[in-house]
């Protein structure tokens, strides 16, 4: 649908999936033997749904476009007993882009166009498998004194995917500059992750503890493109 310089779409989806696999709890890292792998992994079935929004703009040198996602993905597995539909790994609910430029306008003397464009990006965490509380382990043909602290311990976790983590979101900004003339060229100055938002790009478990790690904080940049 568009109307005086505005334009807006959306799509509403939802999917069932039958016969989806995964490895069993625990199993993740089992070395897998090509005549019995099916002995790893479990069946199951699926369900996705959402929907989709986009709308775009253009008010005299200003446009701005904006994208919103919701989207769920859910698994359930007969060897998982008593556990009913969960999150995906990539269950991430919400997806968020805006982006806005500006285009200047164009000096006689000058032989460059010039714009400016905000980007912002928002999106859900991703799902990971974690106990939410340890229990002492019971070692068959022992005696145990509960009294005492234990050495042993099983990691409970209710079901798979059962932590969602922090989410991701950063603004970026960049400054174009191209030249008109027959023999185009163009400069790109921008800056990636303009707060310095760190998002973890992985994740590991330490003494029981989710820890991460940010690989891309605020990064500025300078491309320069010649098209012959």
């Amino acid at each position: 649908m568009s109307h005086s310089g505005a334009e807006i779409s959306g799509e509403v989806y939802y999917n069932t999936m039958d016969n989806v696999i995964d490895y069993q709890p625990g199993k993740e890292n089992y070395p897998i033997d090509e005549n019995f792998w099916n002995q790893n992994i479990m069946v199951g079935e699926g369900i996705s749904y959402g929907f989709e929004i986009f709308a775009k703009h253009k008010i005299n040198s200003y446009s701005g476009q904006l994208s919103y996602t919701y989207s769920r993905s859910w698994r359930r597995y007969d060897a998982l007993e008593n556990i009913d539909f969960y999150p995906y790994m990539y269950d991430r609910p919400h997806n968020l882009s805006f982006q806005l430029t500006k285009e200047f306008e164009n000096n006689k003397n000058s032989k460059f166009t010039k714009r400016i464009s905000l980007n912002f990006n928002y999106m859900s965490g991703h799902m990971i498998s974690f106990s939410n509380y340890i229990i002492p382990a019971i070692i068959p043909g022992e005696l145990h004194n509960y009294s005492k602290s234990f050495n042993d311990y099983n990691y409970f976790i209710p079901h798979p995917n059962n932590v969602r983590l922090p989410a991701v979101h950063h603004l970026d900004i960049s400054f174009f500059l191209e030249n008109t003339a027959k023999e185009k060229s163009s400069w790109v100055f921008s800056i990636y992750n303009v707060y310095n938002k760190k998002n973890t790009s992985f994740y590991f478990i330490e003494n029981n503890k989710i820890k991460g790690a940010a690989l891309l904080p605020i990064i500025p940049s300078i491309t320069w493109n010649y098209k012959f």
